[in-house]
């Protein structure tokens, strides 16, 4: 489990995070679902951990890092689920984009 963590760190560092996730595939998605603390990691990271947690449709922690986000920049969710759908759209991310759909949908629900 550390040496996935390891080779996913310097994927994130080189931008390469494909070929990180091909290899470690397993291991992510079981840190993916462990509770994992947020608030020590930086913003570059939690949007490439959305990215993650939306590529394994992990609706529950990509709705805890969203609002992570929001308390950080003092935003409403509302706000940052904009910037995440606007980002995943410049990085023709669809599945990020996909995931920041459902999570407004569920939004407007309560």
């Amino acid at each position: 489990m550390i040496e996935a963590m390891e080779s996913f760190s310097k994927a994130a560092k080189s931008h390469d995070l494909s070929s990180a996730v091909r290899e470690n595939l397993d291991e992510i998605g079981r840190l993916l679902t462990m509770n994992v603390n947020l608030r020590n990691i930086s913003n570059i990271e939690l949007a490439k951990l959305f990215d993650l947690a939306a590529k394994t449709d992990n609706k529950h922690l990509a709705k805890r890092i969203t609002y992570r986000l929001a308390y950080r920049h003092h935003e409403s969710f509302e706000a940052q689920l904009r910037y995440l759908g606007k980002r995943a759209v410049k990085r023709k991310d669809y599945q990020s984009f996909n995931m920041v759909a459902k999570l407004w949908k569920d939004r407007e629900q309560y």
